[in-house]
């Protein structure tokens, strides 16, 4: 039981990362992600397309701008901060992750460039 309840505020706390930082972030700021189409959100996961048409160096800004998002330190009760990191992987053909690749977040370059280098190599 009390593995059950210290599970809770942390699990509470992914959704609603995902959910305000995540999900609404892309909504409200249409004019950033209009291209983006928001497809499923479960807990701790976003599926997300951009049209192949959009330019590799436009996926990586868009995508790493929902990184920096999801990515803003969180604070503990007694004021201790850190960050979940967030991971993107990239299925090119459908939505299996089993499929895609998966990029852990500090395997992901801060640069859209950089970033587009690295997708253009996975599809």
């Amino acid at each position: 039981m009390f593995k059950a309840a210290y599970s809770c505020i942390p699990q509470g706390t992914v959704g609603d990362v995902i959910n305000e930082r995540g999900l609404n972030y892309v909504y409200y700021n249409q004019d950033r992600f209009k291209l983006v189409e928001l497809l499923l959100q479960v807990h701790d996961d976003i599926t997300l397309q951009i049209p192949k048409s959009v330019p590799l160096v436009e996926h990586a800004r868009m995508l790493l701008d929902i990184k920096t998002s999801l990515e803003q330190p969180l604070e503990t009760f007694d004021k201790r901060q850190f960050v979940i990191p967030a991971d993107i992987t990239v299925c090119p053909r459908n939505f299996s992750k089993e499929e895609g690749t998966e990029l852990k977040s500090n395997e992901i370059p801060n640069n859209s460039e950089a970033f587009a280098s690295k997708l253009e190599e996975m599809v």
